[in-house]
């Protein structure tokens, strides 16, 4: 893309979409000098040399948002996009939740990109003004699956494609997959934001179904908020990580993924950390709609299913670690991988 490009990013931290900008940073704009305006929470975006953050006033405290928070971070953002944008060719705008920055770039005549990954479910006022707002706006749509694209109605003034994330050949260069004959097939991760909706709780009452199999649950949030998750009070066999940088040591130790986003309530639009997992030879089990089968072939790499049926899942849950089917599995997810390299 030419030009000069205003990236706009709702918060710099360590979950899937920041990810993903960060990598779109790294592979089409290496060489130039990129300015995003964003919540700066040191995320992945503070690890690019060529990134230079605009920070905005966080509308959270403590973890909680408040109304008067909220407007400021508005007031502020709008502010700094009309003083950084008069002279960008272009607002690349990441998810779909920034709509004001669509706005601002309309009125100063901006081209306009989205980078959209993801759906809701669930639509209180904020979200369905960005809807609104995202199917009157003429831009170049980007989904992140073919499943996401169908969610949204298609527009006579927009174009659009589907661009799968894929793992960058920095990310891979890391890699180093454990030997089969190293691993225990008794270890499960997840890595999550800390929303009910992200099936956290069915991790959680999964674990002690399963006293027989270790548990790892990594959620985006700082170790002082760990606390609030369960009040504490945990399986023994569960253990609880606060955000990490980089997940692979703990890919590299682990036998099989787990994203349990309740489709009721969030429907997964596509899984980064499903793709990242494959890379390590650890296969999956996903809900059944969304994103994660278009990631996932079902009984090859992993298993799509029922994931708020806990009996349902512990049950793929041990026909996966079985020593009879976890060889074809982890060969599956390494060769399932390779369509997602950069």
């Amino acid at each position: 893309m030419k030009g000069d490009v205003l990236f706009v990013h709702p918060k710099n931290d360590f979950t899937g979409s920041t990810r993903v900008l960060s990598e779109v940073i790294q592979r089409d704009y290496a060489d130039r000098k990129c300015r995003v305006i964003t919540v700066d929470a040191k995320g992945f975006l503070s690890q690019l040399e060529n990134v230079e953050v605009i920070p905005v006033f966080s509308p959270e405290h403590h973890g909680r948002r408040e109304r008067w928070r909220v407007m400021v971070y508005y007031l502020h953002s709008i502010w700094l996009l009309l003083v950084h944008g008069c002279r960008a060719d272009c607002f690349y705008i990441n998810t779909i939740l920034p709509y004001y920055a669509a706005i601002v770039g309309r009125m100063l005549g901006k081209k306009l990109v989205y980078h959209i990954h993801e759906a809701y479910v669930v639509r209180p006022l904020g979200i369905r003004i960005a809807e609104f707002v995202f199917a009157h706006v003429k831009s170049y749509r980007i989904f992140v699956s073919e499943y996401l694209r169908s969610q949204y109605p298609p527009s006579a003034s927009c174009t659009s494609e589907v661009r799968y994330n894929t793992l960058p050949p920095s990310f891979l260069e890391q890699v180093r997959v454990k030997p089969l004959v190293e691993r225990g097939l008794d270890t499960i991760i997840m890595v999550s934001s800390m929303r009910v909706d992200k099936g956290i709780y069915t991790f959680l009452e999964l674990s002690k179904r399963l006293p027989e199999y270790k548990f790892v649950l990594i959620l985006s949030v700082p170790a002082e908020r760990l606390a609030d998750f369960a009040d504490g009070k945990l399986p023994p066999n569960l253990k609880l990580l606060p955000a990490q940088q980089d997940v692979g040591d703990f890919l590299h130790d682990s036998d099989l993924l787990l994203n349990l986003t309740i489709p009721a309530l969030c429907v997964e639009s596509f899984g980064m950390t499903i793709l990242e997992a494959m890379a390590y030879g650890v296969p999956s089990v996903v809900p059944n709609v969304g994103g994660p089968t278009e990631v996932v072939i079902d009984g090859v790499n992993g298993f799509c299913t029922d994931v708020t049926d806990v009996d349902n899942l512990a049950a793929h849950v041990r026909k996966a670690l079985s020593p009879q089917l976890y060889p074809r599995l982890m060969e599956g997810a390494l060769e399932r991988v390779k369509h997602f390299e950069m």
